[in-house]
């Protein structure tokens, strides 16, 4: 009977095994808030090292990060820096301090801080499913999303583009409530890892891959400081730190009990460069010794396989003809903002959330207008973009605030 009893538990085990090694994704698209699934794609457990591209974008203007850990406002008990403003150390507008993303959610009729990612493809932000979605009560946790990379100050940089989201991906054993990855893709409506550049993702089987490396971090924490309750963030400015990580499968992390992370952090990455490559090995999910889920080898594949079957494109190509409305959320004016001129068939109609037209503007010539809003109350519109010629047309979230 004990034979019998020990044989079980590690067929057991086997099918767990099994159903972890090819997990299938839920595709959320948020505008219409259709759930799909998406078939996992094999993975090769011969590969113990493997990464997707990175790309510093067509903005230049890239900083050097340190690869020596810090000496001095460590965690205590460890090589590795607790938060300082990223103002302090870098540029926030160079690469790759840009590719930190800032996500705003509007849900219920209220614009809230929502969590931190970071770009790993011209269209694609990396965070945490846990600022998304909540299994337990099977509820998506926004009605729409934006996404701001650098956001910093309390303001959105004008020298960087922002975006809308439009579709979220994550793993279907979290999706229904099941221990899974923490982890979660963004596609954006904009490419706008084109002008910013963005990191990849990688992983590594080899934990002594990650001995002696510096690992870097850009987050948006927006609550108190759960051991300095004195300490306060509200979400608004781009934090950093860095350093040597100690804690190691299935999380990456930090063995020290003061080592704790903050709301808002949550989807920040944790990621590695030498200044010539970089790439995100994990993705923040407990407060608790800081840490991060770390990609696996089949997390990795199906999330690559999301990336690549998703492309923008190449910029100038005739596939990435683009509209862009910003700023977003607004106050007083958006601009509207095309690849190509407008045609005298264009029509840009703004909408309440009941169809109705609040705002039209027809017979468009150039490939850029300001509309004002100023008179529109506050809450989300809708911008209907219209070709009357071919009959073509799209529909893009705001709010005004």
């Amino acid at each position: 009977m004990r034979v019998f009893t020990v044989l079980l538990f590690l067929f057991a085990n086997l099918e767990v095994q099994t159903v972890f090694s090819q997990d299938t994704i839920i595709e959320y698209q948020i505008f219409n808030q259709q759930v799909t699934e998406i078939f996992p794609v094999p993975v090769d457990t011969s590969i113990h090292f493997d990464h997707t591209l990175y790309s510093v974008g067509i903005l230049g203007d890239q900083t050097l990060l340190s690869l020596t850990p810090p000496v001095s406002n460590l965690f205590p008990g460890t090589n590795f820096s607790d938060i300082a403003r990223a103002e302090l150390f870098h540029q926030v507008t160079d690469y790759p301090i840009r590719t930190a993303i800032k996500l705003f959610a509007w849900k219920n009729g209220t614009l809230e801080h929502n969590c931190s990612g970071i770009l790993v493809s011209e269209n694609f932000v990396l965070t945490s499913a846990h600022c998304l979605f909540s299994p337990t009560l099977q509820s998506w946790l926004c009605d729409s999303l934006m996404a701001y990379p650098a956001y910093d100050n309390g303001e959105s940089n004008p020298q960087l583009p922002s975006s809308t989201v439009e579709k979220i991906y994550l793993f279907k054993n979290y999706y229904t409530n099941q221990p899974s990855d923490d982890i979660a893709l963004l596609k954006l409506t904009d490419p706008i890892g084109q002008q910013t550049g963005w990191i990849g993702i990688a992983f590594s089987q080899d934990t002594n891959y990650f001995t002696g490396k510096v690992f870097h971090k850009l987050s948006y924490p927006s609550a108190p400081n759960p051991i300095n309750p004195f300490l306060i963030y509200n979400g608004d400015t781009l934090y950093y730190n860095y350093g040597e990580i100690d804690c190691l499968g299935p999380f990456l992390g930090l063995n020290s009990p003061n080592a704790v992370g903050i709301p808002g952090q949550s989807g920040s990455s944790l990621f590695y460069t030498d200044n010539q490559e970089y790439y995100s090995f994990g993705v923040f999910s407990y407060s608790s010794l800081f840490r991060h889920y770390q990609i696996t080898n089949n997390s990795f594949f199906q999330l690559k396989n999301v990336i690549l079957d998703n492309p923008a494109g190449i910029p100038g190509s005739k596939e990435q003809e683009y509209t862009r409305v910003y700023p977003n959320p607004a106050k007083n004016h958006i601009q509207i903002e095309s690849s190509q001129s407008f045609s005298p068939y264009m029509t840009v109609q703004i909408m309440d959330i009941t169809g109705r037209v609040m705002i039209e503007v027809k017979d468009l010539t150039a490939n850029m207008v300001t509309i004002d809003i100023g008179q529109l109350t506050n809450g989300m519109y809708f911008i209907r973009l219209q070709n009357w010629k071919d009959f073509h047309f799209e529909c893009r979230p705001m709010i005004k605030l």
